[in-house]
């Protein structure tokens, strides 16, 4: 057996899985980060040669419709990126006032002119003044119906009589 096996084997069974795990992962970004540097002139020369739309004759279609992807989601990217930063710009531009006059409401207590705010009334208020509403409106149809009603028994009664 080869000693390379064997610290494989070793690794496996006197490991905790959570330290094994850590220790595959770093060692796969050791060998994506070697693989890059290995690679990287040829790399850099097949992304500009895509870019000036002269691929190599050879090239797989998975590697241009990753390419094409990787472009729109770059261009998607700094549009974002962009419209973030005008607006971050816009807001910083204008100032932000507070709505709240604490001194008024001073002034009123003084005065004793002051009403406290009470929602929960306010919105009492306002569906009492709904129901009110819906009750009119709920009487003006039963009285358009009641003269309609009568209406059509009057014109009832006038076809009987002169038949």
């Amino acid at each position: 057996m080869s000693d390379d096996f064997v610290n494989q084997l070793t690794l496996n069974f006197l490991i905790s899985k959570n330290n094994l795990q850590k220790l595959n992962n770093q060692y796969k970004a050791e060998n994506k980060t070697k693989k890059f540097s290995i690679h990287k002139k040829r790399l850099i020369k097949l992304f500009n040669e895509l870019l000036a739309s002269n691929p190599p004759n050879d090239l797989l279609c998975d590697v241009t419709s990753s390419f094409e992807a990787f472009v729109d989601k770059s261009i998607y990217y700094f549009k974002v990126h962009d419209e973030t930063i005008r607006l971050e710009k816009e807001r910083s531009k204008t100032d932000i006032h507070d709505d709240i006059d604490f001194d008024s409401e001073e002034r009123a207590i003084e005065k004793g002119n002051y009403k406290e705010n009470n929602y929960e009334e306010e919105e009492e208020d306002e569906e009492e003044e709904e129901e009110e509403e819906e009750e009119d409106a709920e009487e003006e149809y039963s009285g358009e119906e009641a003269e309609e009603e009568a209406e059509e028994e009057a014109e009832v009664k006038k076809k009987i009589i002169k038949k």
